[in-house]
């Protein structure tokens, strides 16, 4: 049975998760330890929606019209919303830093955006990385 909290929270209200085996991971580093738990999140989302994607791209093409659903496991994410994501817990400077070592762990790899005509966006695209999946 779920357990009950004596606190009303708002529902659906953000709360940032971090599991023993992830600040482990990451070196007892919280911001890494953060961000691993929201590029895991996420992925699952992505997870999710790429059958649903190659579904809607195969019937568009099927009925002659182009593909317009994002089929890739890759996510994009802005530096600020990073931060909002993590309740401005960590600065900039501190989710660089996180980042830079979620990548070195190969935990992340960062990218460009893909398409040319979005390259000036200031967005970092990263794929998660599946070999560090706990299991059990």
């Amino acid at each position: 049975m779920p357990r009950a909290s004596c606190i009303s929270h708002p529902e659906g209200e953000r709360l940032i998760l971090i599991r023993k085996w992830q600040l482990e991971a990451c070196g007892k580093d919280a911001c890494a330890a953060a961000l691993l738990n929201l590029f895991e999140y996420w992925h699952n989302i992505k997870l999710e929606q790429v059958s649903q994607s190659k579904c809607y791209n195969e019937i568009a093409q099927r009925h002659g019209e182009s593909s317009t659903q994002i089929e890739t496991l890759l996510q994009w994410h802005t530096t600020e919303q990073l931060e909002s994501s993590l309740l401005n817990i960590f600065n900039k400077r501190r989710i660089q830093a996180g980042i830079e070592l979620l990548e070195n762990l190969k935990f992340v790899s960062v990218h460009r955006n893909p398409n040319p005509r979005y390259s000036l966006i200031k967005q970092n695209i990263f794929y998660f990385t599946l070999k560090w999946c706990v299991i059990g």
